[in-house]
């Protein structure tokens, strides 16, 4: 089995393209190359729209140093998800 480990990633949270905010995610994941795991991530304030007034991209680093960029999907409320796969072994951050 490959194992890949994320950790400490690092996103951006921007509200309406007026308003940026970088954050790191200290949660630590562990899958295998290639399967995706869900990241959830739950933001800080009340939007009155949150599905068209929020968008969250985290960027996971390899451990060769390649990047691969998701944005987060609205779960309800002040909750977001992130899909990511690893594409190869090692650490993510």
């Amino acid at each position: 089995m490959r194992t890949a480990l994320i950790h400490e990633t690092k996103a951006c949270i921007i509200q309406k393209e007026s308003y940026q905010e970088e954050f790191n995610m200290a949660q630590t994941f562990s899958t295998e190359a290639w399967r995706q795991v869900i990241i959830p991530y739950e933001i800080a304030a009340d939007y009155a729209n949150p599905f068209l007034d929020v968008s969250i991209q985290a960027v996971f680093t390899g451990p060769d140093g390649q990047t691969i960029t998701r944005e987060a999907y609205w779960d309800d409320g002040r909750s977001y998800k992130f899909a990511f796969a690893p594409i190869t072994e090692g650490i993510w951050s």
